[in-house]
C-alpha cells in the first residue's frame, strides 16, 4: 500500500514541478522532465519506503510470538 502511495504522490509532484518549469521558467522540455523526474523518485522512495500502522503491528506481533527471531520487515529476505 506504502509503494501504491509513493508513486501517486511521486507522480502527482514530479508532473506538477515539471509542468512549473516549462510553464513559469520557460525551461526546456528535458530539463523539465529531468527535474520532475528526479524530485518525483525521490519523493516515491521516500513515501514507499516508510512503515505504516499495519506493519508496526505485525512486528510487535511477530516479536510476541518468538522473541528470538528477526522483526517481521527482515523475514521477507530470509525467506
Amino acid at each position: 500500500m506504502q509503494r501504491v502511495r509513493g508513486l501517486i504522490s511521486g507522480a502527482v509532484v514530479g508532473v506538477s514541478l515539471g509542468v512549473f518549469m516549462i510553464l513559469l521558467l520557460h525551461a526546456v522540455v528535458w530539463a523539465a522532465a529531468l527535474g520532475g523526474g528526479l524530485v518525483g523518485l525521490a519523493i516515491f522512495a521516500v513515501v514507499a519506503t516508510r512503515s505504516d500502522a499495519h506493519e508496526e503491528a505485525a512486528d510487535v506481533a511477530w516479536r510476541e510470538a518468538a522473541s528470538d527471531l528477526p522483526p517481521v520487515s527482515d523475514r521477507v529476505p530470509l525467506e
